[in-house]
């Protein structure tokens, strides 16, 4: 079977599917594998020179979202661009090796790897059609953005008047009555224009009712005029009917300040709840990117207060090993979000390995943070949801916190989201994340 890839290319990536094919040692194979360390190598073709020699592979499990469909399980090997900087026609295999020795994984054919030419050449010059040196172009590109600029200016002048009367509703004047009758300045509020629907009734009442109350002042009715300034400057009212001593009963109004209790209801809506919800996922904050925010059902949701990952804008490590091979990681095996520090911390307890995924993390300190970690399966698959909004990843697998085996640790193919358990000594990218 033949395998083509373009040269300096790291995809597709070569993956074999390991088939039952009926006979009754399927299982113990199964088992072979993962108790094995799985290695590629590749030899040209033409002069026999070994082009990769026993380079880490890896082993993933595809489950279906049908409960009863048995799970895949395949091989793969992720090239690097210095496996395929060579056009040539190379032969490759796979090698389990265990304490048992090494096994030669047992293809139907012979694989056949043939690395090519790239479509773009290096040395291509680009400069024909992406360059104003063309007059119909020119002319184009410069027609349609002076259009552009013209409705934004015009737009600005619409917004402005809308604007100005805002102000106006905020009934600020409503707060300076209540301070004018101080009863110096009452003339002034009887007079002040600046709540016109309140002078023309004090004026009003001045030349046909206020004769009728000079009359017969047992007429009480003349309080009516002063009820119906409920609005704030009644306090007004209660200087004009100094003449009639009979309105001397008309203080009553002054309970209508009642109404300097009604501000107080203003300030209430002040959005102090609103706040909560502060950030969106792709969102730069927090020293990375926003990367997913708890939704109802996820592990510490709390409805009140937002709660989620960050992720660093870029990946902590290009190829890092998860360390401590053939070792069993005592408590590494949280799966669920909130479960990736204590497994990070584990790691780090129970491996001595320099360099390996977990400590690039906790070790990292980034955007004024230094508690990032290596995120869990459930939380990495998160990011992988999220990854073009988040940014900087690439199609590979990437390391999870998680234990498979005292071989194996589980990765995360962020080209089609396929959950897998990869050699502790395969080089895989690592991407950093922490809790807010």
């Amino acid at each position: 079977m033949d395998f083509f890839i373009k040269k300096n290319s790291t995809l597709p990536v070569l993956k074999f599917q390991v088939v039952k094919d009926g006979r009754s040692d399927y299982n113990n194979f199964m088992k072979t594998i993962e108790l094995s360390s799985i290695f590629f190598s590749m030899v040209d073709v033409e002069t026999g020179i070994p082009k990769i020699t026993s380079r880490p592979g890896g082993f993933v499990e595809k489950t279906s979202m049908d409960p009863n469909a048995e799970p895949e399980y395949y091989i793969y090997y992720q090239f690097t661009s210095k496996d395929t900087n060579r056009v040539g026609r190379y032969e490759g295999e796979f090698m389990l090796r265990n304490s048992d020795g090494v096994l030669i994984l047992p293809i139907r054919e012979k694989l056949n790897i043939n690395v090519q030419e790239s479509f773009i050449a290096n040395d291509l010059v680009y400069n024909s059609c992406y360059v104003s040196e063309f007059p119909c172009c020119v002319n184009e590109s410069t027609s349609t953005p002076t259009p552009t600029p013209t409705p934004t200016p015009t737009s600005t002048p619409t917004e402005t008047p809308t604007e100005t009367p805002t102000p106006t509703p905020t009934e600020t004047p409503t707060s300076t009555p209540t301070e004018t009758p101080t009863e110096t300045p009452t003339p002034t509020p009887t007079e002040t224009p600046t709540q016109t629907p309140t002078s023309t009734p004090t004026e009003t009442p001045t030349e046909t009712p206020t004769p009728t109350p000079t009359e017969t002042p047992t007429q009480t009715p003349t309080p009516t005029n002063s009820e119906t300034p409920t609005q704030t400057p009644t306090p007004t009212n209660s200087e004009t009917p100094t003449n009639t001593p009979t309105n001397t009963e008309t203080p009553t109004p002054t309970q209508t300040p009642t109404n300097s209790e009604t501000p107080t209801n203003t300030p209430t809506n002040t959005p102090t709840i609103t706040p909560t919800n502060l950030y969106t996922i792709g969102q730069a904050a927090l020293g990375g990117i926003i990367a997913y925010i708890l939704e109802s059902g996820d592990p510490g949701y709390d409805a009140n207060v937002q709660k989620g990952l960050v992720a660093t804008t870029s990946d902590v490590s290009t190829g890092a090993t998860w360390g401590c091979y053939g070792e069993a990681i005592s408590g590494a095996d949280g799966t669920s979000i909130g479960t990736g520090y204590q497994n990070t911390i584990d790691i780090i307890s129970g491996c001595t390995d320099d360099g390996i995924a977990a400590k690039l993390c906790r070790d990292l300190n980034e955007g004024g943070y230094s508690d990032w970690f290596l995120p869990s399966t459930d939380e990495l698959y998160k990011l992988y949801l999220n990854r073009v909004v988040i940014g900087g990843f690439v199609s590979s697998f990437y390391w999870s916190s998680t234990e498979s085996t005292s071989i194996y640790s589980y990765v995360i193919n962020f080209f089609d989201g396929t959950t897998g358990s990869n050699n502790r000594l395969g080089n895989d990218p690592v991407r950093a994340v922490r809790y807010f």
